[in-house]
């Protein structure tokens, strides 16, 4: 995600000052995203608004970072069940197979 630095830092809602993400609050929204949940949903679960949620998205790299890949691993983990469950849905739902480029001499 890009940063915009033209978007207003969002206030807590309880005392008006900027509400800041610490490594406790990441590290749950990662554990949430990472069980399955969308960020936003994460958020929400820990009394975040999602503005606050956006906010630090384009904000913090490193953090941004970590909500993708742990969305990244919530997706294998849901293909590999599906794949248990009903292969043929799987299969269904997979790309074709490209071919790798190489060519035999």
């Amino acid at each position: 995600m890009v940063k915009d630095s033209s978007l207003p830092r969002p206030r807590s809602l309880a005392r008006g000052e900027p509400m800041k993400l610490t490594s406790l609050i990441a590290d749950r929204l990662v554990a949430f995203v990472r069980g399955g949940a969308s960020g936003p949903s994460a958020a929400a679960a820990l009394d975040i608004p999602v503005e606050i949620y956006s906010y630090w998205l384009t904000s913090n790299p490193a953090f941004a970072s970590r909500i993708e890949h742990a969305d990244a691993e919530a997706r294998v983990l849901a293909e590999v069940k599906l794949r248990d469950k009903s292969p043929g849905m799987w299969l269904k739902g997979r790309p074709k197979a490209v071919a790798s480029g190489r060519h035999s001499k």
